[in-house]
């Protein structure tokens, strides 16, 4: 690689997380808890809701965040896709990694996996 962007890598290729920001949404608060704990451990600023609209209102009071980590499969309201282009249309170069304790045999008609890449 060549020129600025290949000198703003590490040789081993690994960026630090240490004072980013990052919005994590699940539903099972166990789980967010353990992401939360393991992120914070990591030197990232951590942010944390249980559903879409919680995460929404945190973007729209702290818009510099990161990444955004959303469980896919959450019940009720929009799902992580959903929240993921809506948080998108207010932060349009957040990085988005979505995750899930299992998935289900079959994907909910809103939910199209095609509709996961922007």
């Amino acid at each position: 690689m060549r020129g600025t962007h290949a000198a703003s890598i590490p040789p081993n290729g690994v960026r630090s997380v240490v004072g980013r920001s990052v919005l994590v949404v699940d539903d099972e608060v166990d789980l967010l808890e353990i992401a939360v704990a393991c992120l914070e451990d990591m030197g990232c600023r951590v942010f944390h809701a249980t559903n879409g609209s919680m995460a929404l209102a945190i973007v729209a009071r702290e818009p510099r965040i990161d990444l955004l980590v959303t469980d896919i499969f959450m019940p009720g309201g929009m799902n992580g896709v959903e929240l993921a282009n809506r948080v998108r249309q207010l932060t349009p170069r957040i990085k988005v990694l979505y995750s899930r304790d299992s998935l289900p045999t079959r994907w909910p008609r809103r939910v199209e996996r095609r509709s996961m890449v922007p």
